[in-house]
């Protein structure tokens, strides 16, 4: 199933310190996110909060292709969490309906 996205926002996770966890909170009626590191290090995504470092999906640098999560539907805002490999790294995170 594809939908029609009419605009997408950006969103910046800063992560200042590598193998720290940080968090961003996926806004309520979210039906796509696309994410994409911006430096040269790995970065893991996890729906669990204390589990980026251990149960993750990965986002590896330099990937051709970011992350695509589409026909996401979150009837109320869902907070997802991250670490990266490397210090000064961030993520930049596309959001549409």
């Amino acid at each position: 199933m594809s939908h029609k996205v009419s605009a997408l926002e950006a969103f910046t996770v800063a992560m200042p310190t590598k193998d720290t966890e940080y968090e961003f909170t996926i806004p309520a009626g979210t039906g796509i996110m696309i994410c994409r590191p911006a430096a040269a290090g790995d970065i893991k995504l996890s729906w669990s909060k204390g589990l980026s470092g251990t149960q993750y999906y990965p986002i590896p640098q330099g990937a051709g292709r970011p992350l695509e999560l589409r026909d996401l539907a979150f009837p109320k805002p869902q907070t997802i969490y991250f670490q990266s490999a490397i210090d000064n790294n961030s993520l930049c995170i596309l959001i549409g309906q």
